[in-house]
């Protein structure tokens, strides 16, 4: 973990219906750990977003969450989970936590602990059980799903979360709306499309970029979205994000744009580049890289240099989801790999070698694929095409 990063502590409170518990699994993706969240009222069934790494801390991590289930006054102390990505940092957790709530069941109601606790996420990615990171079963969610969170009988003031399928880090990562039962916004859990601190990891960067904007327009209040008949209406100012990773943010609109704007002037950045040196002949991406990213270091030169070759695609192609905001030739430009072998690399193949790599770094799975790793992680040269 990046040293200059603020302190989580492992349990917080944010509000009487939020209570975030940290994965200890820092590291220079996952910054502090990832943060997993409890919903809803301590003393009923809470609903958990996400879960966290089987190694180093999961332990410790079931300990803490623990403490905070043993609050729960009812049977079962979670009426479900819900995964914002099948990412092993969010998902190896569950196993361990479906135990746990079984034991704190059986404590609770002295019966059958062998309660069903729905696992929910959003189809796509890869299958987890094959990662060995769990079995299943799931059951998956769609764009704009309500789940409804456990409330006292006679309570008419119902919590719920609305899932919104944001693409662009992961093939199936969602965001989770709060909202009250006017269908107020209270508070959106963003996974890892918008973390507490820098920028995350992109999978599919027009895709990302539509979540992005989709995100502003909903915290906005601008995206109608019927809740009982009603839209949408103006988030309150105590509205805020809760990322799987980092603190919670509270100015949400300039954290929104922030990220926005990063990934727009990088992408501005690249285009800037091409138009002055990129003609008939081939550039490297380390000359790229640094006019681009002059500031990464050594230990993030890697993700910097598959999120420029994002921008390169997105720059050469008109058939993506979302239009380039940059202006420059399209289907023109091309790539191979710097090692004199000329072999050439599209935006589908690129694509294709970024899932093989993702699904390699499992511990089940083994060494990560030798050719994936050496195309990947090989220099490659860009031109546009005569």
């Amino acid at each position: 973990m990046p040293p200059s990063l603020p302190f989580i502590p492992p349990v917080t409170i944010l509000t009487p219906l939020v209570t975030r518990v940290l994965g200890h699994n820092p590291g220079r993706f996952t910054l502090q750990g990832t943060n997993s969240y409890l919903v809803g009222s301590p003393k009923l069934a809470r609903v958990l977003i996400d879960t966290t790494n089987r190694v180093p801390g999961l332990e410790t991590y079931l300990s803490h969450l623990k403490s905070q289930l043993e609050q729960c006054q009812v049977g079962c102390p979670l009426s479900a989970i819900i995964l914002t990505h099948w990412h092993p940092d969010h998902t190896e957790g569950i196993s361990g936590v479906l135990d746990l709530a079984r034991q704190i069941t059986l404590r609770n109601s002295s019966v059958d602990s062998h309660v069903s606790i729905p696992v929910y996420k959003h189809p796509g990615g890869p299958d987890l059980g094959d990662l060995s990171f769990f079995n299943g079963p799931f059951e998956f969610v769609h764009d704009n799903q309500v789940i409804p969170l456990p409330t006292e009988k006679g309570d008419t003031k119902t919590i719920q979360l609305r899932v919104l399928f944001t693409p662009g880090h992961a093939e199936d990562h969602i965001c989770l709306l709060m909202e009250d039962h006017l269908g107020q916004a209270i508070a959106l859990f963003t996974g890892d499309a918008i973390l507490g601190h820098g920028s995350t990891t992109v999978r599919n960067l027009p895709e990302f970029m539509r979540s992005l904007y989709r995100i502003r327009s909903i915290a906005e209040g601008q995206e109608a979205a019927s809740t009982a008949g009603t839209n949408f209406i103006q988030p309150p100012r105590s509205f805020m994000l809760f990322p799987a990773h980092g603190l919670e943010v509270t100015e949400y609109r300039k954290r929104i744009d922030e990220n926005i704007a990063n990934r727009l002037d990088r992408l501005s950045k690249t285009s800037d580049f091409l138009s002055k040196n990129l003609h008939s002949v081939w550039i490297g991406e380390s000359e790229l890289l640094r006019f681009v990213y002059p500031e990464v270091p050594q230990v993030l030169r890697m993700a910097a240099l598959f999120n420029l070759r994002h921008s390169l695609f997105w720059i050469a192609s008109d058939s993506e989801p979302l239009p380039s905001p940059v202006n420059s030739p399209r289907n023109s430009l091309i790539a191979r790999i710097s090692d004199g072998s000329e072999r050439t690399i599209d935006v589908s193949e690129f694509y294709y070698l970024l899932d093989c790599f993702e699904r390699s770094q499992s511990p089940a799975s083994g060494a990560v694929i030798e050719d994936v790793k050496y195309i990947l992680g090989t220099d490659w040269e860009w031109k546009f095409s005569a």
